[in-house]
């Protein structure tokens, strides 16, 4: 592994945790989010859950509770994975941490759009997420078809997807890391 790669990984790793407010000097005034030890972890377009275990490991080496959002190859409707991540974060019934990746970080906008749902979304870190679209995505919905799926095509920047995607209305909980 070259030595640049190793120092990324370790500083949006420091990054990730100091966010998330582990440190070792506890505050009583700490929010349950930040008290939280589960994090979900959510990967990006074309990705999937194993691409997040080096990272799951990490972390739970840490003391993290580690849960994975398995969401195929992200290439479906962006929509429908928020649902499903909705759900999981619903089921989970008591504050989590989210990690996403990519277009991992629309999916957590889109959850968050359901109100039942953003009770239980602590702190969120979004690593490299197109919040305001991607051109290479404006290019492949041009081509259309197999070469750029629904999400691709929701990347769109000029997409209903990112005009309708939820605003976090608490911004100093979330955190994107861009590349």
């Amino acid at each position: 592994m070259g030595r640049k790669l190793v120092l990324s990984i370790i500083l949006i790793f420091g990054s990730v945790i100091g966010w998330l407010g582990f440190s070792s000097n506890s505050n009583s005034d700490m929010v349950a989010s930040e008290r939280s030890k589960m994090v979900l972890l959510i990967p990006g377009y074309g990705g999937s859950h194993q691409s997040l275990k080096p990272l799951g490991a990490e972390l739970s080496a840490a003391g993290f509770e580690v849960r994975y959002a398995d969401l195929d190859d992200m290439k479906g409707d962006l929509n429908e994975y928020g649902e499903r991540v909705g759900e999981l974060i619903k089921k989970e019934r008591e504050i989590i941490n989210i990690i996403a990746y990519s277009a991992g970080g629309l999916v957590v906008r889109s959850a968050a759009g359901d109100s039942e749902a953003a009770k239980y979304i602590g702190s969120v870190v979004t690593i490299g997420s197109p919040h305001n679209g991607a051109q290479v995505a404006k290019l492949g919905a041009l081509l259309g078809g197999e070469l750029c799926p629904t999400s691709c095509q929701q990347l769109n920047p000029d997409s209903r997807f990112l005009d309708e995607l939820f605003r976090p209305n608490n911004p100093k909980r979330w955190l994107s890391i861009r590349s």
